[in-house]
């Protein structure tokens, strides 16, 4: 098997799976090195949230929403990081964007009526 961005990819879920936050950042940032892509970065700030690096989490999450925020998952991370940063106009602006394209997401939902107010 090629080692590719791929490669590495894998072997960080593998590690993080495991709670092996060390090694799976290890092998996330071998896989960035290669190619970038979203899903590394939301790995990233998996990882880092676990060990409590809240601001390299955030920092990972803004990455991930650059390289796409088409997606429901990444966009809701990115959402819930701009609530904890009370920054509640961008926030919502981004839930919105989800609920227009996934109306029945609910994960959306909750925040989107949680910051309604």
């Amino acid at each position: 098997m090629e080692k590719d961005s791929y490669y590495y990819y894998i072997l960080g879920n593998e590690y993080l799976e495991k709670k092996e936050i060390e090694n799976a950042i290890k092998y996330f940032l071998i896989s960035l090195k290669i190619d970038k892509h979203y899903k590394t970065y939301e790995r990233l700030y998996e990882c880092c949230k676990c060990i409590n690096q809240n601001d390299i989490a955030n920092y990972f999450i803004r990455l991930a929403y650059k390289e796409n925020s088409k997606s429901d998952k990444t966009p809701l991370l990115y959402a819930k990081y701009l609530i904890e940063e009370n920054k509640l106009k961008k926030a919502r602006k981004v839930l919105s964007d989800i609920l227009k394209r996934n109306p029945s997401y609910k994960q959306a939902k909750i925040e989107y009526e949680k910051i309604q107010s």
